[in-house]
């Protein structure tokens, strides 16, 4: 779960499958080719289920969405709304933060 802190105090959380978040990134990658985006968090094979590397997977995430989607580019994509509805509008999403 990574909470999210955007401007004007809005703030939600969001619960979602690091495969289906790198997903939606390299669908705005495509339809932003010009732009410089930041890259997204490596995705490590084994031991990723550590307590350890968790944490550092949600603070990478959290830290990569939150440049990412001060880019202008990002913030006019056609794809950014509808992912955020429906993560925002999932169910695990209201889960509490660990």
């Amino acid at each position: 779960m990574i909470q999210i802190n955007g401007p004007n105090g809005i703030s939600f959380r969001i619960k979602d499958r690091y495969s289906s978040m790198l997903a939606w990134y390299e669908d705005i990658k495509k339809s932003c080719p010009s732009e410089s985006l930041p890259a997204f968090p490596e995705k490590k094979m084994f031991g990723n289920k550590t307590p350890e590397f968790l944490e550092t997977r949600r603070f990478d995430l959290r830290n990569f969405l939150i440049s990412f989607l001060n880019l202008p580019a990002v913030k006019m994509s056609p794809k950014l709304l509808p992912y955020f509805k429906m993560k925002i509008n999932d169910p695990r999403s209201a889960e509490q933060l660990d």
